[in-house]
C-alpha cells in the first residue's frame, strides 16, 4: 500500500469515528461538535441523482451508486438502508 492510500485509509477511518462519535453524544444526550446529519429517505437521494422509484426497483445497481454518490455529497453522518 502506498504512502498516500494509508494516509487517505488514516483520513477515512478519523471521519468515521468523529462521526461514530457525534450521533453516540448526541444519543447520550452530551453536547456533539455539530448536530449530525443523517438521512431517513431513499428516494430524496435518488430523486437528487434522477432516478425515478421504477428506475430503482428495476436497475438496483444504478440506484445505489447514484444513492451512494449523494451520501458522498452530502457527508451525511448517517444513512439509513
Amino acid at each position: 500500500m502506498s504512502e498516500k492510500s494509508e494516509s487517505q485509509a488514516t483520513k477515512v477511518q478519523q471521519e468515521h469515528k468523529a462521526r461514530e462519535k457525534r450521533i453516540q453524544d448526541a444519543i447520550a444526550l452530551r453536547q456533539p461538535d455539530r448536530v449530525p446529519i443523517m438521512i431517513f429517505d431513499d428516494y430524496f437521494s435518488l430523486s437528487l441523482g434522477g432516478v425515478s422509484p421504477g428506475e430503482a426497483f428495476y436497475d438496483p445497481e444504478r440506484a445505489a451508486h447514484t444513492f451512494l454518490e449523494q451520501v458522498q455529497q452530502f457527508n451525511w453522518d448517517s444513512v439509513s438502508l
